[in-house]
């Protein structure tokens, strides 16, 4: 079975750069920008909500996930910039399955 990180490069038509996604786990939804590096790396940054003083970039590597090397946003549901990247239709939808 592919790793998450495979499959968000690899199964879902992506494109090197930022991509407007949705993330599904159990019935959830969650819309995220992922930033796919040229060297391949992959970050993800979920749509902050109204309340969220902090938002910040994760990184996937296979299976896991750290904050670590990545940006914070304070209330970036006040950025009018960030919450213009979240505009518009995700080009894919991405399920989070249990292993």
């Amino acid at each position: 079975m592919r790793t998450l990180e495979e499959r968000i490069k690899f199964d879902h038509g992506l494109v090197i750069g930022c991509n407007l996604v949705k993330f599904t786990y159990k019935g959830n939804e969650k819309t995220a920008i992922v930033r796919i590096g040229k060297r391949g790396s992959v970050w993800c940054l979920t749509k902050p909500g109204s309340g969220d003083m902090y938002s910040s970039w994760w990184q996937v590597k296979g299976n896991t996930t750290n904050t670590r090397g990545g940006g914070v946003i304070v209330w970036g549901a006040r950025d009018a910039e960030l919450v213009e990247m979240f505009e518009g239709e995700p080009v894919a939808t991405i399920p989070i399955e249990d292993e």
